[in-house]
């Protein structure tokens, strides 16, 4: 997306360097000297442990699970086509939604000042702490669930060198449901298709980089803010994060009128870890989601405190239900990622709490706090 994330990208690629294929007139394969590629992988397979506590409800009680198996196996390529254009790519190999590509784009740099971007891109929310997520990442708070936009989707970008990089992207704004004439509480205000926009910095002062973004979506009726900081500095990597979104709803007045109804999504996250080389880095996360419903008597509207749980047909797992992190939650972990088999293999142990506010019973509104505990055991790998 940036020289940024080109940074980022580096630091999963290890490879042979070599020229991409170019046709001459004859159509005949010469390989250019000038450009270079990076083709590189990664990996990641586990052992995890669930006690589903969360779905401990109206006397069901959930069966504990033990579970191997492989979660990541990701082919990288990046590089740069000349002095002023670089271009990264990331297929998803094990399990991809509705392609492989996760991302895919280039980067031209006008100058040493300005440059734009164009591809698959990732979107500019969530602070450091999405921004980071990858094949390494052992835990991420609720927040994520419920941020506006996809994580990785189309955007045309500009990039101006300003104490790190500021960047306009220009991406698709999100829409709702086209068939609805008369959106209900849940019911958004856009049904066309057309861009919007999100404006960020990634800033650099030495081993401190701030980081800013506010994005607009849905007719500029709702917008998000971020703002975190980043510490890297002998060993120690320290992210801090903010994220508040303000969602505009359309709530049916009476038969012919609409009001705007504002909900706030609000996240706290903390993720520290201490390198010790070639031997290990322990860490701890904490995070925490709180959407702060509207609640307008007058109307009928009043904001409930609670996760949903939807039922569903019983030979489902959980007692069946599905549950839905769309209110509240709590995330901490801690563990240890071990380098004592080098810098490109690494098992790690990890131990992760979740917890959230959840209907006590289906037949009053009284709430309950439900927590699952996970351990995680395995192995990283990048090559």
């Amino acid at each position: 997306m940036f020289r940024g994330f080109k940074c980022m990208v580096s630091w999963f690629i290890a490879g042979a360097t070599v020229g991409p294929v170019v046709y001459g007139a004859e159509g005949s394969p010469v390989w250019s000297a000038a450009a270079t590629t990076h083709l590189g992988g990664e990996f990641r397979s586990e052992f995890v442990y669930d006690d589903h506590g969360v779905a401990k409800h109206f006397g069901y009680q959930p069966n504990k699970s033990t579970t191997l198996g492989v979660t990541s196996v990701n082919l990288l390529l990046a590089g740069d086509l000349n002095a002023d254009t670089e271009y990264a790519f990331r297929f998803n190999l094990w399990n991809p939604t509705s392609t492989p590509l996760d991302y895919g784009y280039g980067t031209h740099w006008f100058n040493k000042t300005l440059g734009f971007s164009i591809g698959k891109e990732r979107i500019m929310q969530g602070g450091w702490d999405h921004l980071d997520q990858g094949y390494r990442t052992h835990v991420e708070g609720f927040y994520a669930q419920n941020l506006a936009m996809k994580d990785f989707d189309g955007v045309l970008a500009l990039h101006l060198k300003a104490a790190g990089i500021l960047s306009l992207q220009v991406v698709n704004d999100v829409k709702a449901d086209k068939t609805s004439s008369k959106p209900d509480v849940s019911g958004r205000w856009n049904k066309d298709t057309h861009p919007t926009i999100i404006l960020g910095w990634l800033g650099e002062f030495g081993p401190i980089r701030p980081l800013l973004d506010v994005g607009s979506y849905d007719n500029n009726k709702s917008r998000w803010l971020d703002v975190g900081i980043k510490a890297q500095l002998n060993g120690l990597h320290l992210t801090l994060d903010y994220h508040n979104d303000s969602v505009a709803y359309r709530v049916p007045v009476d038969a012919a009128s609409d009001q705007t109804e504002t909900n706030a999504k609000i996240a706290y996250t903390a993720n520290v870890s201490f390198e010790v080389p070639n031997l290990l880095t322990p860490w701890f996360y904490y995070s925490s989601y709180e959407q702060k419903q509207a609640s307008n008597a007058s109307i009928g509207l009043s904001g409930h405190k609670y996760n949903t749980a939807t039922a569903v047909p019983i030979t489902v797992a959980q007692g069946g239900y599905t549950y839905t992190w769309d209110n509240n939650g709590t995330t901490w972990g801690l563990g240890a990622d071990f380098g004592f088999f080098g810098k490109n293999w690494n098992p790690f142990l990890a131990f992760v709490r979740q917890s959230g506010r959840f209907l006590k019973s289906t037949a009053v509104a009284d709430t309950e706090t439900r927590s699952e505990n996970l351990i995680k055991l395995g192995i990283l790998g990048r090559i």
